[in-house]
């Protein structure tokens, strides 16, 4: 656990002659995620699996992000840990499975999120694994618990519509008990980098109450001129247009199933189902699919056109940091908003909230990547002006790297690197490292593993 293999491989011919693939190994070589990394049967943990690795149209104004930077925002931000499995292959044709039930057992909460891109769709495969994994759940105190959170482009099209047809064994139907009504598409032919509300259900909803989506605009400063409390726009961009967002409802006469969230359009004010939430009443597993990715949430309210994307008197649209973590602290646990989430879990790290429309209260992140050769990168946010430093201790507690010592402005929001080496230039070991953070009123320490 936590090790990385690299593969060679050699060809010998009748003549001896030999070939190295990839080429130039060993300077190139395959890379694959192998679980746990550091969950245990006895300590099971959150496991991410990223079969979207794509990045984001609609977030390239000044940085680049893969769908997976948001939901570890996310988690870090409500002080929860997670291991992720990267299915890496080009983009095309070629199918490439997520984590076998070998590797899913260390778990006890996993969250995919995909696409219809050929290479990351839900293979049956993966629907296969994934019913395995959940039929395992035992209710009950000291049980195992079963949580699925499945998120992305397409997805309920992928496996629902005729042209398609990707469901096995029932997976979207019963284990999900979710009913795929198409796609957005059809409600007034909106097309590219068109924007659609996003709101918690609140017509009324008999098979269930649980509140999704609440986070109040009011409560940012300045406020939007036009609060409405739990609820958000979506955001897509070329080249794919609303249709990649799926209408999904609850499974007629299943118990314990419940509508989660609601589209609301600006062309015709007609508002469809977004996603479903569903309790199984004997294994006692619970799965969430949602018809969106929360990568596409931002800051904003249906109606207001091109001020969707603008701060109050700011001129730049928000980043939607608070919506995506309201609605995953209400799917997951949120300690300090004391919401119990729909999974009932608790954070095994410090939750630092996010205040005033996005801004960071003092914060450091987990390292990322993390385990990690040869570089990580740790992101970090402070809230008061003064002296900030960010250290690296060897498990001696011995300080062998100062990342950061200087004097920061009020609400800066950076990242440093560690590259593995110590103040005196040379390479570390391998091993478990932690590094702290020394803020006006803010100490925080996390750990990270560095792999050779």
């Amino acid at each position: 656990p936590g090790s990385e293999i690299h593969y060679y491989f050699e060809v010998v011919d009748g003549m001896s002659n030999v070939t190295v693939y990839p080429s130039g190994a060993p300077d190139s070589y395959f890379e694959m995620s192998i679980l746990p990394l550091q969950a245990t049967t006895e300590s099971r943990g959150i496991l991410l699996v990223d079969k979207h690795g794509r990045y984001l149209p609609s977030r390239e104004r000044d940085y680049r992000h893969t769908s997976e930077y948001y939901y570890r925002e996310a988690l870090g931000i409500l002080g929860y840990s997670w291991e992720t499995y990267d299915v890496e292959v080009p983009s095309g044709s070629i199918k490439s499975d997520g984590p076998d039930t070998c590797g899913m057992k260390y778990y006890d909460t996993q969250i995919w999120f995909a696409a219809d891109f050929d290479s990351y769709v839900m293979l049956k495969s993966d629907q296969y694994n994934l019913i395995q994994w959940l039929n395992e759940a035992t209710p009950g105190e000291g049980g195992v618990e079963r949580n699925l959170l499945l998120t992305g482009t397409d997805i309920s099209w992928e496996l629902k519509a005729p042209a398609s047809n990707m469901e096995t064994l029932g997976f979207h139907d019963t284990y999900l008990a979710a009913w795929y009504r198409g796609e957005v598409f059809p409600h007034g032919g909106v097309t590219a980098d068109t924007t659609s509300g996003l709101r918690d259900y609140i017509d009324g909803d008999p098979t269930g109450d649980w509140v999704f989506m609440d986070y109040d605009a009011s409560t940012i400063d300045p406020p939007y001129t036009d609060p409405k409390p739990g609820e958000c726009i979506l955001a897509t961009a070329c080249p794919d247009p609303l249709e990649c967002i799926d209408i999904i409802d609850v499974q007629a006469g299943v118990v314990g199933n419940q509508v989660v969230a609601e589209y609301l359009y600006n062309e015709c004010g007609l508002t469809d189902p977004a996603g479903v939430a569903f309790t199984d009443q004997t294994v006692g597993y619970q799965t969430i699919i949602l018809g969106f990715g929360i990568e596409l949430m931002m800051d904003g309210y249906c109606g207001a056109g091109s001020s969707n994307y603008e701060g109050p008197n700011s001129g730049y649209y928000k980043t939607g940091i608070a919506d995506r973590v309201n609605l995953m602290g209400n799917i997951m646990g949120d300690l300090v908003a004391r919401q119990p989430g729909y999974f009932g879990l608790q954070p095994d790290g410090t939750p630092t909230d996010v205040v005033d429309g996005g801004t960071f209260k003092n914060s450091l992140s987990h390292a990322y990547p993390n385990p990690f050769n040869p570089v990580t990168k740790i992101a970090y946010s402070v809230k008061e002006a003064g002296q900030v430093t960010i250290e690296v201790y060897n498990v001696a507690g011995r300080v062998i790297r100062t990342l950061l010592d200087t004097e920061v402005d009020a609400g800066t929001d950076a990242f440093v690197v560690w590259d593995g080496k110590n103040d005196l230039g040379e390479k570390c070991a391998s091993g478990v490292y932690f590094y702290r953070i020394n803020a006006p009123r803010f100490e925080s320490s996390r750990k990270m593993v560095m792999l050779k």
